[in-house]
Parts: structure tokens; C-alpha cells; sequence
């Protein structure tokens, strides 16, 4: 069976999860109105998804590795589905952190299984199909963020209450169950086909203890970069320019689509154009890059320079996903799903910390432009740290188990 409608199917799911993690984040200041949480309590509530997937992608990519990434992928999403019915039917801070969660930790599962699934159908071009999957990815979120943004608007304003958040998290349910009937049907087969054989099967021990390097280490730090500076911005960048410039809703959903959207076109191009350099060297610029931009528009005292230099900071700083992802299935091949476990459990734990830390810092009279200054600081680490790692020799053969 041909590889690519597989493909599409994987495609559509992370699709549908980005588009509900997107939902998450919109619905920040919905769920702090209609709960009457704190700036801390929303915090914990907007990185509730990510610490979920933090806890659980530990545990990630054992399952995976022992039960394989399609047995995975239809349980996380089923789990994904019950998470939204969950926040659906939340009454309060405690049972709306319950449902976020749950989103949270069936997503550690999702993304380590497609990520699985991606580097064994195309071993021979991991950068271009990961970055391809970022892309439409983001450039979904970005299409769609300012739907959501008009949409919560129209509700406050039209006080429609619980309605407001539970009509995008009901078409959220609706896409998830779509991708799992597409995954049942089209990547199972594909997945048959990939299986090795007995010779293949018997070298995998020998060749995964080769591959293995305590160098695998770097992943999960650059992750935790990578979670800080991207996370937390997409957390509060729309808030953010509603405190500062006195915009709408819909202007602050604005902020997010064209983020999410310069994360998207800058991905789409690393899947189209071949670039012959070190995965490391691209995230060292990335996270330069990105972090000088993301800075400046968080300084900018005009919300129109804002918006535009916070999404070209976006597309900057677009390769840190698709590289990391690369070196895992490349330089890790054998221990992947280990290793993108810790990757997940690192962008997850810190996509908790990064959020949290920003509402702390606003309950404490920091204004938000100045709090999410935690982005800008991660994005340099995340330079500094792929050039450390660059500049490392190699160590003795050591596999993560």
C-alpha cells in the first residue's frame, strides 16, 4: 500500500491536536471570566495540556516501543476525545484543570506514536516530512485562531456563557474522531507493511546499542528551550497585547494566527527547500535569530510592530521543531521512540513551567510584555546549547532504555 494516503491520515492528526491545543489557549481569558480564576489559576489551566503531556511522555515512548506506535496513536486519540468531553462539561477551576489535562496527557501518546510512525515511512527524509508536518501544523492554527478569536467575541458579547468555549472544543471532538477513523483506515495497512523481518528483527538489539550516545541528553535540554520559547508565547502573546495596546479579542487572536502562521510558512519552506547544514547549526540560528526578533516585538510600542515582528520571529525561529525531531529519527534511530519521549516530556513539562511562570510574574505587577521576556531568554538558550553540542566530542556508546 502506498505510503502517502498513511501520510495524510498522520497529517490530519496533528492537524486536529494543534487546532485543540489552539483552542486551550484561545479560551484562556473565557475560562477566567466565566470561573473567576486568578492570573496564577489561568496559567496553570493554559500549561495544564503540556504538564499532562510532560508526565506522560515519559512513559510515552515505552509504550510505544513495546506496543507499537498504531496501537498508541488510536488510544491517545480516544483519550484526546474524552479530555474534551471532560472540559466540556467542567463546572470550575478543579474539573476544568481535570479535562485540559486529560487532553494533556492522551496527547504524549498521539504525538509520540505519529512521530514513530513518520520516521519509519520516511527514513530517508525525516527533515522534510517532520518540517511538512510542523508546517501544516501551525499553518493551521494560524488559519484558524482568528475563527475562534471572532468567535469568543461574538459570544461574550452576546453572553452566551459556557457556549462560548465548548462550540470550538464540540467541532474539536468531531475532528478527532474524523482522524481516527482516518488512522484505522489508512495507516494500519501501511503500517503491516513496514513490519521486519525476522533477520531484522534479530540485529535491531545490535544495532540500536551501536547508535545509542549519551549525547541523546541534548534532546530533552533543547526541548525545554524550545517549550519555553514557543509555548509561553503562544500561551499569552494574545493576552498580552490586549493589556498593552487595549485591542479586542479578535485582534489579540490575531497575534497568535499570524505566530502560528509564520511557524507554519517558515516549516513549509525547510520541507521544500533542501538546506545542507548541521541540524544544530540551524537550531543555534533559529534560536539567535528568533529570540532578537521575538524581543524587539515584545518591546514594540505600536500593536501593528508587534504583530509583524513577533510572526517573522516566528518564522525565524521555525526549524527548532523539525531539527529536533530530525536528530531523534536520524542520529537516534534505533531508540527513537525513547528518545522522543524525553523530547515530549521536556516540551511538556517546561510548556507547564513557561505559562506559570509568566502568570506568577503578571500577579506580581510585572506587566505581560515584560514577563514573556521568558521567550526571548529560552530562544538564546536554545542557541547557545546546539552550539555546545556541536562543539562536543563524542562520547562512549550509551542508549537511553
Amino acid at each position: 500500500m502506498s505510503r502517502k494516503p498513511a501520510a495524510i491520515a498522520l497529517f490530519a492528526t496533528c492537524i486536529a491536536l494543534e487546532v485543540t491545543f489552539v483552542t486551550g489557549f484561545l479560551c484562556g481569558q473565557t475560562f477566567e471570566r466565566l470561573f473567576l480564576l486568578s492570573k496564577t489559576q489561568e496559567g496553570i489551566c493554559l500549561g495544564a495540556m503540556s504538564i499532562g503531556m510532560a508526565v506522560m511522555s515519559l512513559l510515552a515512548g515505552h509504550a510505544t516501543h513495546r506496543w507499537g506506535p498504531m496501537a498508541m496513536l488510536v488510544k491517545g486519540t480516544l483519550g484526546m476525545m474524552l479530555g474534551i468531553v471532560l472540559v466540556t462539561v467542567a463546572g470550575g477551576f478543579a474539573s476544568l484543570l481535570v479535562g485540559l489535562a486529560t487532553i494533556g496527557l492522551s496527547s504524549a501518546f498521539v504525538i509520540n506514536a505519529f512521530s514513530t510512525l513518520f520516521a519509519e515511512l520516511f527514513p530517508e527524509q525525516v527533515r522534510r516530512v517532520m518540517a511538512l508536518a510542523s508546517a501544516l501544523w501551525f499553518i493551521s492554527s494560524g488559519l484558524t485562531a482568528p475563527v475562534i478569536g471572532a468567535w469568543l467575541s461574538h459570544a461574550a458579547r452576546h453572553q452566551l456563557g459556557a457556549w462560548s468555549y465548548r462550540a470550538p472544543f464540540l467541532v474539536d471532538l468531531a475532528a478527532n474522531g474524523l482522524c481516527l477513523v482516518l488512522v484505522l483506515v489508512l495507516v494500519g495497512p501501511a503500517v503491516k507493511n513496514l513490519r521486519p523481518a525476522p533477520e531484522a528483527a534479530e540485529a535491531a538489539p545490535a544495532t540500536r546499542s551501536a547508535v545509542g550516545r549519551w549525547e541523546w541528553v541534548w534532546i530533552p535540554v533543547l526541548g525545554a528551550c524550545h517549550g519555553v520559547m514557543i509555548i509561553s508565547l503562544r500561551a499569552w502573546g494574545d493576552q498580552m497585547v490586549l493589556e498593552k495596546f487595549g485591542v479586542s479579542e479578535v485582534q489579540g487572536a490575531l497575534l497568535l494566527g499570524l505566530l502560528s502562521l509564520g511557524l507554519g510558512l517558515g516549516r513549509l519552506m525547510l520541507a521544500v527547500v533542501h538546506i545542507p547544514v548541521d541540524d544544530r547549526l540551524l537550531l543555534a540560528v533559529a534560536g539567535f535569530a528568533g529570540g532578537i526578533l521575538i524581543a524587539l516585538g515584545l518591546a514594540a510600542q505600536s500593536y501593528v510592530v508587534s504583530l509583524v515582528v513577533i510572526s517573522v520571529g516566528g518564522f525565524v525561529s521555525a526549524p527548532s521543531f523539525p531539527c529536533l525531531m530530525t536528530l531523534v529519527g536520524t542520529r537516534f534511530a534505533a531508540a527513537k521512540a525513547h528518545v522522543f519521549g524525553y523530547m515530549e516530556a521536556s516540551v511538556g513539562l517546561t510548556g507547564l513551567l513557561g505559562p506559570a511562570l509568566v502568570g506568577v510574574l503578571a500577579d506580581r505587577g510585572l506587566g505581560l510584555w515584560l514577563a514573556l521576556g521568558v521567550s526571548p531568554i529560552a530562544a538564546f538558550l536554545l542557541g547557545a546549547s546546539s552550539i555546545a553540542w556541536k562543539l562536543q566530542r563524542p562520547s562512549a556508546p550509551a542508549t537511553p532504555e
